[in-house]
């Protein structure tokens, strides 16, 4: 892949990225945070829905369960917190925080990792 390639790949991405947040914000003005994290999780469970056949039968190590709690629990606090605060801000500034908050979280989660390690 040429440079040029990819930084058009990486324009369209961060294009994409926002247009998500601008439509974000425009369905908040017709529905409640509630109903729009619901609405969000419902499409994104019905596109996962498939990928989950691939991993019938598959046999998952001791805490398995538990992580995956934890997770969604963690996943449902954060998207209601997000939607929340999507209502008293402009979109410039919830894609700013969203933003941010994607590469904190990376970032703590290398950090935690590698306190792990030592």
């Amino acid at each position: 892949m040429s440079k040029v390639q990819a930084n058009c790949l990486l324009l369209l991405a961060a294009a994409f990225w926002g247009f998500g947040n601008v439509a974000q914000k425009t369905v908040l003005d017709h529905l409640d945070p509630l109903s729009a994290v619901g609405m969000r999780c419902l499409i994104a469970g019905l596109m996962v829905a498939p990928l989950t056949m691939l991993e019938w039968g598959r046999k998952f190590g001791p805490g398995y369960w538990m992580s995956l709690i934890k997770i969604s629990v963690l996943f449902s606090i954060s998207i209601t917190v997000q939607q929340v605060s999507y209502l008293d801000t402009s979109v410039t500034n919830a894609s700013f925080l969203v933003s941010t908050a994607t590469v904190m979280t990376a970032l703590v989660l290398l950090g935690r990792s590698s306190a792990q390690r030592i």
